[in-house]
């Protein structure tokens, strides 16, 4: 998960998901970067609070920032927004395929009108690849506004947000959150 400085978004993007994978079956990992980060920060002291209040704990959480290396490992890569999907791309061309800002990501894996099949996280990306050209625009940004310098709700609407798009992510997996 990639958002600008790895103190927000993106690693609450990355405690969600690993707390909703902490039981599965699922052999998923899962890390965040920044595009701009200052290496070794803290996450946000909102943040913090708000996964808190989840049950998350982020100690030990400390920023980096995406190099050509970690884009390399990586088979799929989701961004708060679409400009860091940009950055990716110029920094690695060939990441763009399997670079998708994460509530695009979501919705296309979410598509109603699939055949309900559960997916492997592989299966998900070629679905996402698909739909990604017979796709129609969004009616509103898929960007995921950063809370930061705002008031504390903003850290929960994008908290909120992460977790409906992480659930229609899993929810199309080969294994099912209880």
């Amino acid at each position: 998960m990639v958002c600008t400085a790895n103190r927000c978004r993106s690693p609450m993007a990355e405690h969600i998901l690993r707390s909703r994978l902490a039981e599965s079956p699922l052999n998923w990992r899962i890390s965040s970067a920044g595009t701009h980060a200052v290496e070794h920060t803290g996450i946000m002291p909102n943040a913090a609070k708000i996964l808190d209040r989840m049950g998350i704990d982020t100690t030990g959480f400390r920023s980096r920032r995406v190099n050509r290396q970690l884009i390399g490992e990586a088979d799929l890569i989701l961004t708060a927004e679409q400009r860091q999907r940009e950055l990716i791309a110029a920094v690695e061309p060939a990441a763009r395929r399997r670079t998708f800002p994460l509530l695009q990501f979501a919705r296309f894996v979410d598509d109603p009108e699939r055949d309900g099949q559960l997916r492997t996280g592989q299966e998900l990306l070629h679905l996402a690849l698909e739909m990604q050209g017979a796709s129609q625009p969004p009616e509103q940004s898929e960007d995921l506004n950063d809370p930061v310098g705002g008031p504390r709700r903003g850290y929960r609407v994008c908290a909120d947000l992460i977790e409906t798009a992480v659930d229609s992510i899993l929810g199309y997996t080969d294994w099912r959150p209880a």
